[in-house]
């Protein structure tokens, strides 16, 4: 046990001196955002999990079995610090910026008005009435939301060109706010943000809409004023962030909407009562944990999982067996018991995941020495992906940047979501240069 808390704060340590390191300025610049999201997904939930290990999910524990789980909170821990000081070793040299340029200034960029904002939005809603369309409509989707999974299959790929609308649009709001700090600005700034956040949550998951917050937060750091710790911007969000995780994750279950509906403030009190859920909801931890007692007994997949890479960009609705995107189907679908591996068409496995992303995928490839390796390759892409000159509009590197920061990982499915934003931030910089050009 001892060595468990000294690896975790040790960690906890590395990460809080990235933070202070690389946010002086603005605590939300490139490196600091990256090392205050791991801080925020590790630390407190561990730290819950070391205090007491019954809070680790009951399905990973009896899969855990015989293995001792102090041993394998051991390798897990030791596998985030290998990952953290080989990812942060490697991705040095000059100062990441959110627009992948410096010395660009906001009057050599585009600037969109408010035509364009409501044109991102409407294109943004209709690709999500699209795919609610598709699922049987808003109430029948509402009505099960414990099944989205299964009900929305088939129309993923809608939901990347959707993010990028809405996404698009916030930093376009925080433009014009940055021109003006008027309360109509403000109103346009929140109103985009909370109209794509509600416009994702219909998807089913909590992740994209709390990237869009990310993003609104970046691009106000960047835009508007840079934020310091001191900020009160920062409870506001936090808690802003608490009480949506938690009402959509009740929502979700079973007969959850209408619970929510009925009451929802004492939802709302039980999920400030019990913020160590809010942890548990954010972390991966509990995947970490059993994808690392599995593969101390079970073979390596080696790279298997990337072998079906190249089928990704084909939509299932074309390729009935179809390997999933999302390898992290494999991996609840190894919790539930079913011992199939890749590359198993998705129709016969587990309709939900568990993303294993880099340091799951790394073990799960050959243990340990994966995971440096993986981590490795991870820093290669933000060193690459830092460097991208999207010159036409700021926003295209920012919104590009922040879903990468927040988002990537040596894993199919990051692959394709973060390839398809970046092919659509290009076409925009294409499409908004031969505009400009016509103008002249």
């Amino acid at each position: 046990m001892l060595i468990n808390v000294l690896l975790l704060a040790v960690l906890t340590a590395y990460y809080l001196r990235i933070v202070r390191l690389h946010g002086r300025e603005n605590v939300l610049a490139p490196k600091s955002f990256y090392a205050g999201i791991n801080l925020l997904r590790i630390t407190p939930y561990m730290a819950s999990v070391l205090a007491d290990p019954d809070v680790v999910d009951v399905r990973v524990r009896q899969a855990i079995g015989a293995v001792n789980l102090n041993e394998v909170l051991t390798v897990y821990l030791a596998c985030e610090l290998l990952g953290a000081v080989v990812f942060f070793s490697l991705w040095r040299g000059r100062s990441a910026d959110w627009t992948g340029r410096p010395s660009l200034r906001p009057a050599a960029s585009f600037r969109p008005g408010l035509p364009t904002i409501g044109v991102l939005v409407c294109l943004g809603l209709a690709l999500v009435g699209l795919r609610v369309q598709a699922a049987g409509g808003l109430g029948f989707l509402l009505a099960n939301l414990a099944l989205r999974a299964e009900i929305t299959a088939g129309y993923g790929f809608l939901v990347t060109p959707a993010y990028a609308c809405f996404a698009l649009a916030v930093v376009a709001g925080a433009q014009r706010l940055a021109s003006a700090r008027t309360p109509s600005n403000w109103a346009l700034f929140l109103g985009v943000m909370l109209v794509g956040a509600v416009g994702m949550s219909l998807f089913g998951g909590r992740k994209d809409s709390l990237l869009l917050g990310a993003t609104a937060l970046v691009a106000h750091a960047y835009f508007v004023r840079p934020l310091r710790w001191s900020s009160p911007v920062f409870p506001i969000a936090f808690l802003a962030v608490v009480v949506y995780t938690y009402f959509l994750g009740a929502a979700r279950q079973l007969g959850g909407l209408d619970s929510v509906s009925a009451d929802p403030a004492s939802v709302l009190l039980d999920g400030l009562q019990n913020l160590s859920a809010f942890f548990k909801t954010v972390s991966y931890v509990d995947t970490y944990l059993f994808i690392v007692a599995h593969f101390q007994q079970a073979e390596y997949w080696w790279l298997s999982v990337f072998q079906s890479f190249p089928a990704s960009f084909v939509p299932s609705l074309l390729y009935p067996d179809k390997p999933p995107v999302d390898e992290g189907v494999y991996i609840r679908t190894l919790l539930e018991g079913q011992f199939l591996t890749p590359p198993a068409p998705a129709r016969v496995l587990y309709p939900s995941s568990l993303p294993p992303e880099t340091l799951g995928n790394g073990y799960a490839a050959f243990g340990v020495p994966g995971v440096a390796a993986f981590f490795a390759v991870k820093a290669w892409f933000f060193r690459r992906a830092f460097r991208i000159r999207l010159r036409q509009w700021q926003a295209l590197p920012l919104v590009f940047l922040v879903c990468f920061a927040y988002n990537f990982q040596v894993s199919p499915l990051r692959f394709v979501q973060l390839t398809q934003l970046l092919l659509i931030c290009c076409a925009c910089n294409v499409l908004i240069r031969l505009f400009r050009s016509a103008r002249r």
